[in-house]
């Protein structure tokens, strides 16, 4: 069997087209490589990536076959789509499961790579599993609207017309070409301002001031993405290459990532936690995300965005299972819960994305000194269905040895051992609409919040004295159940009494996120600066393949 993989007569005409345009790119880049060597190395950069792109495409053109339970290799070829498919080479027992789906896609200014895997539904072989998506070259020029695939059959010898559109008979579909318009770096007048390296996009996320009542230090904001198509259009589907900068642009934020949906060409929802090192009380304070770099990988940091004084962060986004650590916990305190026979049913519909519905159910936390504190602020959000007899929401212990207890009971009310409890009067809360309730313990005075306002006066306390159970999250500490049904969300336990300001901003950072956090249009990062050329700004990496398992024996197939 012949197994030679050298080029065919075609394909090398490509290659020296392919040659001529990267000499002439790299003549172009040289003219001013001294004027500007960092936007140089980001142009070469990128038409080293288009280049390697194109050589990937390639090798998977040629080794092109049948789909599994199909007759073409290729299943569909548009202008800016091709859909084909490859031996994985997975080794499964059965060889018609290693044979993937690819697909490449352009949309916007970005190539996209999906791959399916097969499997057998009992009658045959289907490509209905999730199609794993990744942007592998942005930055394309594509106004235009120039096609990225050609297509052609078996009588192409290196010049002529491709088929034309939209082609109906896949099998007469021989030679695969692909396109790719590179963008050189903008060329502009030098500027001072500095950005982040190696990414494409980037928005300006500004902070209003206006519930700001004073400086906020190592504040987690909360950053809501709604439905962004600009930073879908770019950003992974996974959003594993979303950044957080100071206003420098350069000087990276600490974030974790709650919830992500889209990307990959698909407008984005998410949502992030930010911690910003200073929050002005005088002033909008400015951040950057950045997004739009298919070589990142995930960065979040859960842990420094949740360090200082977070003792406990209980987002209340899982789906329980019965097993320990089912419900974690953001902080490095890592006080994730215990094992519960009756797990809350997690709901979509949360304040901050998921949230835990609780009727029955509750969630225990066992007992550490890092939620055993002398000076205490615990936090959440609440819909509540009623609010009638004691039925609690969060306890750390059970009954006389509780250090500190919120609970309903006409109203909402927080408790600590050692003194009465502070009251949000029933006729302040709307029952089934989400509330914001915050108590705080500074080692002398007890106060409550609701909605980011003090409620009533503060009360005098002892110190805590705990007993070292355990913490339950809608029931006491030894997991005994107190009635009511109730949406809980984002549960805070702080080692700190927060002052009225930070509480303050908490909610309306939380509450009304569209309104106080500002995003700009979307800006282009350019990897440098400098004195503009004659010269064209746009190059274009071409290469095509044979699908070997198609090849005619026309003379030009080996």
């Amino acid at each position: 069997m012949n197994k030679t993989r050298g080029f065919t007569i075609i394909e090398a005409i490509v290659v020296v087209s392919i040659f001529n345009v990267l000499m002439f790119a790299l003549i172009a880049m040289l003219l001013n490589i001294f004027q500007a060597p960092k936007a140089e190395t980001a142009a070469i950069n990128q038409i080293d990536q288009a280049r390697a792109v194109s050589n990937k495409f390639i090798t998977e053109i040629r080794s092109a076959i049948s789909c599994a339970g199909g007759a073409s290799p290729i299943e569909s070829a548009t202008d800016n789509q091709v859909i084909f498919c490859i031996d994985s080479r997975r080794l499964d027992i059965n060889p018609q499961l290693d044979i993937d789906k690819i697909r490449y896609y352009v949309t916007g200014s970005v190539l996209y790579k999906g791959v399916t895997s097969p499997s057998f539904n009992g009658s045959g072989y289907v490509y209905t599993s999730a199609e794993q998506i990744k942007a592998v070259l942005s930055n394309l020029d594509t106004i235009s609207n120039d096609p990225i695939f050609y297509y052609y059959s078996n009588t192409y010898d290196g010049s002529g017309n491709p088929m034309p559109q939209p082609i109906t008979a896949m099998a007469s579909v021989q030679f695969i070409k692909i396109s790719l318009p590179i963008v050189k770096q903008k060329l502009n007048p030098a500027s001072s301002e500095e950005k982040l390296a190696g990414w494409s996009y980037r928005k300006k996320i500004t902070i209003d001031t206006a519930n700001v009542d004073t400086d906020l230090t190592y504040f987690p904001l909360y950053v809501k993405i709604a439905n962004d198509a600009e930073i879908g259009s770019s950003a992974q589907s996974d959003g594993d290459d979303i950044r957080f900068t100071l206003a420098d642009g350069t000087t990276l934020l600490d974030y974790e990532k709650e919830s992500w949906v889209g990307g990959g060409g698909n407008p984005v929802t998410a949502n992030f936690w930010v911690k910003v090192p200073v929050i002005s009380g005088s002033t909008d304070t400015d951040i950057y995300v950045y997004y739009g770099n298919i070589d990142a990988e995930d960065d979040q940091d859960a842990i420094n965005v949740w360090n200082g004084n977070f003792a406990s962060v209980w987002h209340l986004k899982e789906t329980g299972s019965a097993t320990v650590g089912d419900y974690k916990d953001s902080t490095n305190n890592a006080n994730n819960s215990t094992s519960t026979i009756s797990q809350p049913v997690v709901t979509s519909s949360g304040k901050i994305a998921m949230a835990e519905n609780f009727s029955s159910q509750y969630i225990l936390v066992p007992h550490s000194n890092s939620i055993a504190t002398s000076n205490v602020s615990v936090s959440l959000w609440v819909k509540t269905s009623d609010l009638v007899g004691d039925r609690v929401m969060l306890s750390k212990g059970t009954g006389a040895n509780r250090s500190y207890w919120f609970y309903e009971n006409n109203g909402l009310r927080f408790y600590m051992r050692n003194a009465s409890s502070s009251n949000i009067p029933e006729g302040s809360i709307a029952n089934n609409n989400w509330h914001y309730v915050v108590g705080t313990f500074d080692g002398t005075n007890l106060r409550i919040y609701l909605d980011g306002v003090a409620q009533g006066s503060p009360l005098s306390a002892s110190s805590v004295s705990d007993s070292g159970e355990n913490l339950g999250i809608n029931a006491y500490g030894n997991g005994s159940y107190s009635g009511g049904v109730k949406v809980l969300d984002e549960v805070r336990i702080s080692n700190t009494a927060r002052s009225a300001q930070w509480i303050k901003f908490e909610y309306y950072n939380m509450n009304e996120a569209d309104a106080e956090l500002n995003f700009s249009t979307e800006e282009t990062v350019e990897a440098g600066s400098f004195i503009e050329q004659a010269m064209k700004n746009t190059f274009t990496i071409t290469a095509g393949a044979t699908i070997r398992s198609l090849r005619s024996a026309n003379g030009l197939g080996q």
